[in-house]
């Protein structure tokens, strides 16, 4: 287990107030200067992505997310012959551009995805024989099937327990049950809440009839990746950007707009609020994870 050194968290502390310092001109920017700003960042995206044709050497997800179109990884990687010329070449290309820039013998450090760090439970969830009230209200959702930890837990406020059971979409609504899950899905997946995307790919996968790709896709793919129907696409499409911007470009507005009505696009916005409330809840809480559920596919 690696534990951070009081210097080391004191450098990183720095940093960030490094850089909340060097963002404050963003609040004396306007309107039309904040957005000319935007379109630079973008435009400089776009140029770091296009400009190698083996994509993968670029891969960089979290850049790539802030731009309004879904970006997917290349699937041609290059043999290693090909990839270390290029790489020889992308090295002599700084000597040229970079002839009077100090040279250093810094190892390459491997970068490895890890699971999502999960606190110890924080607020600990209520223990049986529950109040006749409180089971009530679980009977209700569980029917029967033992309350999940993360109910549990909430019940510590019951008001807000049978406020949040009052408002649920887990019922019939005006999207397939299948739509409503991939929203979910991906919705939990971004918010790192391993927890509640578990819980609903053994409660509802089966009926939604995810494939394994599929699954792996909601956490670490694209909208264009291939396992996925327009409609499906339409769906991840809405989800990264509420996630990422809290609202929807015209132009992703337009496309999403041809698959759903005005009926369908307001469950599914919706949701993707709900399930943001509920994986702050799953991380902020230290909910622990269920024992039936499934964890985040293709991490160490």
């Amino acid at each position: 287990m690696c534990v951070q050194s009081p210097m080391t968290s004191a450098l990183a502390k720095h940093r960030q107030n490094k850089v909340r310092i060097m963002d404050e001109d963003l609040d004396s920017r306007s309107r039309e200067q904040l957005v000319s700003a935007i379109k630079k960042l973008r435009s400089a995206i776009r140029e770091h992505r296009d400009s190698t044709g083996h994509q993968l050497c670029w891969h960089h997800p979290k850049l790539w997310s802030l731009l309004p179109e879904s970006v997917p990884p290349s699937v041609e990687i290059p043999a290693w012959p090909q990839f270390m010329r290029g790489c020889i070449h992308y090295r002599q290309s700084l000597d040229e551009q970079n002839p009077g820039a100090p040279r250093v013998e810094q190892e390459f450090k491997e970068v490895r995805l890890s699971k999502p760090t999960m606190p110890d439970t924080r607020i600990s969830p209520i223990e049986p024989p529950f109040p006749p009230d409180i089971q009530a209200e679980f009977d209700k959702i569980m029917r029967g099937a033992p309350a999940l930890l993360l109910f549990r837990t909430v019940a510590r406020n019951p008001r807000v327990l049978q406020r949040w059971f009052a408002g649920s979409l887990l019922d019939r609504g005006s999207i397939s049950l299948r739509l409503r899950e991939l929203m979910i899905l991906r919705t939990t997946a971004r918010c790192g809440a391993e927890y509640e995307w578990g819980v609903h790919v053994a409660s509802f996968g089966e009926k939604a009839q995810w494939t394994q790709e599929q699954l792996v896709s909601t956490v670490r793919g694209t909208a264009d990746d291939p396992c996925w129907s327009e409609e499906d696409r339409c769906v991840i499409l809405l989800a990264d950007q509420l996630h990422s911007a809290s609202a929807v470009e015209e132009e992703a507005w337009q496309r999403v707009s041809s698959s759903f009505s005005p009926e369908q696009l307001i469950e599914l916005v919706m949701l993707a609020g709900a399930y943001h409330a509920v994986s702050f809840m799953v991380n902020a809480f230290g909910v622990q994870h269920e024992s039936f559920a499934p964890r985040f596919p293709g991490v160490a």
